[in-house]
């Protein structure tokens, strides 16, 4: 347990620990981390009545943004809807 913890300690080792899928904790603290900052999302988009959409920028999304894809695909599947309504 030390191990793990001595080599994963920086924000950047644990998400290129969860982009190789290679440690289901790592993995399971960036969905965590991107269930959070969308239903941040979420909420400041109702606040600001946004109707342009809303625009999540930083260092980390750039690299874990097909996870998020792989993550809104399986909750479309999961729903029954068809793929292409992820391209409206």
């Amino acid at each position: 347990m030390d191990k793990f913890f001595a080599a994963l300690q920086t924000a950047a080792d644990i998400s290129k620990t969860a982009i190789d899928n290679s440690d289901q904790l790592a993995v399971e603290a960036v969905d965590l981390f991107l269930a959070l900052i969308g239903a941040e999302a979420g909420h400041m988009g109702l606040r600001s009545l946004a109707s342009g959409g809303i625009y999540i920028c930083g260092g980390i999304m750039p690299k874990v943004s097909q996870h998020c894809w792989t993550i809104v695909t399986n909750i479309y599947a999961h729903m029954g809807a068809p793929k292409s309504q992820l391209l409206k």
